[in-house]
């Protein structure tokens, strides 16, 4: 297993030479890249789109540090406008899994979210989004690995693997995000994990708990709100081994089953609290993977 540095936190903060100086002062060396992370060569650059981004010089500067782009994030579907029309999503899709062949990366995470907020399958709308996208990561030889979200079709295990049957290829897998699931109100492993064990090509750690306001709780680790049965809490957001999700346990069984992939830290929280939190977690997870 292979120890990702998410870009997606940093992006908000920070400029890429300084991310990947973070990154490699953590002996970490694959990268989750978001469009925010790359600079912008104009004012009206949208923060979830990699149009209008200085590839260029984010190539150069990844080749200088040493750090390759193990993943590339689309997050087109967490906003309305991009989300709404389906041809400026297709197209950006495109463009992500483009940029993800040219970077030499060979996955393209996405999500839902927006385009699928509801929770029964429905195999047209996905088709109407991802079939096009999918056709070209097939050309490019680029795997989508589609995350599970707590607020969409994606909430339970079984519409995953339901999703990733549907569309018959072996460059669309799943982003398994345990603590997504719980924050749905699954059984985040064994359950989960065993749904989907033979279709998982990237994998997101972090962890959590239902948020009570009468807990000495850090307000700025607190998520967003909670589905399935823990609905009308919100999550709140812990180390890997403080939470709900038992992260141990998942690790051991990817290593047992052979899982020799991506693992990205995925902390949801500020500057200060994110770079605490890869203090803290990053030799635990560097030492369970090992």
């Amino acid at each position: 297993m292979r120890l990702t540095m998410s870009g997606e936190v940093f992006s908000h903060y920070l400029p890429l030479d300084r991310t990947l100086e973070i990154t490699t002062s953590f002996r970490i060396r694959n990268f989750e890249l978001w469009a925010k992370n790359i600079q912008p060569l104009s004012n009206s650059c949208h923060d979830r789109l990699y149009r209008d981004r200085d590839i260029e010089q984010a190539k150069k500067q990844f080749k200088a540090s040493g750090v390759q782009i193990a993943c590339v994030a689309f997050g087109g579907a967490f906003h309305q406008e991009v989300a709404s029309d389906v041809g400026l999503y297709t197209s950006e899709l495109i463009r992500a899994i483009e940029i993800a062949a040219d970077l030499e990366a060979g996955l393209v995470n996405h999500y839902c979210n927006l385009i699928a907020p509801q929770f029964n399958l429905d195999f047209d709308i996905l088709e109407h989004y991802w079939s096009a996208p999918l056709k070209r990561a097939e050309t490019l030889g680029v795997t989508l690995v589609l995350e599970n979200e707590a607020h969409d079709m994606t909430h339970t295990p079984e519409n995953v693997l339901a999703i990733i049957e549907h569309f018959r290829s072996k460059n669309f897998r799943s982003n398994l995000d345990a603590t997504n699931f719980y924050q749905a109100g699954n059984e985040a492993f064994p359950h989960c994990y065993e749904i989907l064990r033979d279709v998982i090509a990237y994998v997101h750690i972090k962890n959590g708990c239902i948020f009570d306001s009468g807990h000495e709780f850090d307000a700025s680790w607190v998520g967003g709100k909670m589905s399935g049965h823990h609905a009308g809490r919100n999550i709140y957001y812990t180390l890997p081994t403080k939470g709900a999700v038992n992260m141990t346990g998942l690790l051991e069984r990817l290593k047992a089953d052979g899982y020799a992939g991506y693992i990205t830290l995925e902390p949801h929280s500020n500057l200060t609290n994110t770079l605490a939190y890869y203090e803290s977690a990053i030799p635990w997870l560097r030492e369970s993977i090992s």
